[in-house]
């Protein structure tokens, strides 16, 4: 852990980590962990096994209050990652009710049972999506007007909304961190299926891509959402957080190929004929995220947490 100050102050305590069999909780709860800290955690009842020093429990929100009160017994703090993620090719009003169960009314749920079990912060791992998809020119900034879209993003957003009406009626402090993609060992998702591809030695048409994208690894992520646990200024505040390195396409490419002791296979390949393609083969969100770009300014958690992420390598 980067500071013994801040690390400091949550010795005997207890966090509760919901989804910590994913990508971002198991990480997290060893970082935690290998600081002394106490940890319960929250899974899906068909999720593998968890380590022994984790306080397990099964859970799908929303639950019945009297789950919750047993996985809140004793924690000090909750940082809220479980959620319905967004999938590809999902649509419809089902989903978005799915979506609005899990992600908001779930979220709200959770956060006044922490209240009712004496919770002092709650810390929510939202997304950058609820800034928007892409920027043109200019970073995201925490102070920027919410442009969620899709459902997904919009039950991001709404649940943050709930979140703060919930700490100025209760009490509750509440952080929200939105992240861009994450990086790192054991990822999911798209950029799982892109390493496959790098070390498939595939070649890929993307070389002529101009783009700027920021990403979080995941060490960086869980050291400062460790940080938002306990920074006085913290509380009630929206933070956007980032490697501070942007990549475009390519160069992320390049990365992920020296990670695994390939070589990047690119060729170069116009990039409106890659945005046809994606709309004729219905890929076009997963072509626009290649394509587009997606800045995000950090100046807001440098300034008032102190924190700076460690550089991509």
């Amino acid at each position: 852990m980067k500071s013994d100050t801040n690390y400091a102050k949550l010795s005997g305590k207890r966090v509760l980590i919901t989804g910590v069999n994913g990508f971002v909780g198991r990480h997290l709860a060893e970082y935690l962990h290998a600081g002394g800290v106490g940890v319960s955690g929250t899974r899906r009842s068909n999720d593998g096994p968890l380590p022994g020093w984790v306080n397990g429990h099964s859970l799908s929100l929303p639950a019945n209050e009297k789950q919750l009160d047993t996985v809140l017994a004793g924690c000090d703090f909750v940082v809220h990652l479980a959620g319905r993620v967004h999938q590809r090719d999902e649509e419809g009003d089902d989903l978005r009710q799915a979506y609005h169960s899990v992600n908001v009314l779930g979220t709200l749920q959770l956060a006044r049972q922490a209240v009712r079990a004496g919770v002092k912060r709650f810390v929510f791992v939202s997304t950058i999506k609820v800034n928007g998809e892409r920027t043109f020119g200019r970073p995201f900034t925490a102070a920027d007007q919410s442009a969620p879209l899709g459902d997904y993003a919009v039950s991001k957003y709404e649940a943050e909304q709930g979140l703060l009406e919930i700490a100025v009626r209760q009490g509750l402090e509440v952080v929200i961190v939105r992240p861009p993609l994450v990086y790192g060992d054991e990822v999911k998702g798209n950029l799982a299926r892109l390493q496959g591809l790098i070390k498939k030695g595939v070649p890929l048409p993307l070389a002529s891509i101009r783009n700027k994208r920021d990403l979080i690894s995941i060490g960086n992520l869980c050291d400062v959402i460790a940080i938002t646990l306990v920074h006085p200024a913290a509380a009630n505040e929206i933070f956007l957080v980032a490697d501070g390195v942007p990549f475009s396409t390519p160069d992320l490419v390049r990365f992920l190929a020296g990670k695994t002791g390939r070589r990047a296979r690119l060729f170069p390949f116009p990039v409106s004929l890659l945005r046809l393609a994606g709309t004729m083969t219905s890929r076009k969100p997963l072509v626009d995220r290649l394509c587009d770009s997606l800045e995000v300014n950090t100046e807001k958690t440098v300034t008032v947490l102190g924190w700076h992420g460690i550089p991509p390598r």
